[in-house]
């Protein structure tokens, strides 16, 4: 299975979910340009709505969790 996570860095907190998504054996995979329309807006943002828009908070990343796989067993 899969998991899409979108959330913004948040100070240290998606740093901490993702360390502990992978201790809990979780492969993490993070995107930050996952969508061309939501790319222009952000980078639209930077330039005109510094009073306003804060990466930080307001950015979500795209986070993927999947399964690590599973060693093949062979018993006989």
């Amino acid at each position: 299975g899969m998991a899409l996570v979108f959330a913004p860095l948040r100070g240290e907190t998606q740093r901490v979910f993702c360390q502990l998504a992978q201790q809990a054996g979780l492969c993490v995979s993070q995107h930050q340009q996952y969508d061309a329309q939501v790319w222009d807006v952000h980078l639209k943002m930077q330039r005109e709505g510094k009073e306003a828009y804060d990466e930080n908070i307001h950015y979500p990343l795209l986070i993927t969790l999947t399964k690590r796989p599973q060693p093949v067993s062979h018993s006989q």
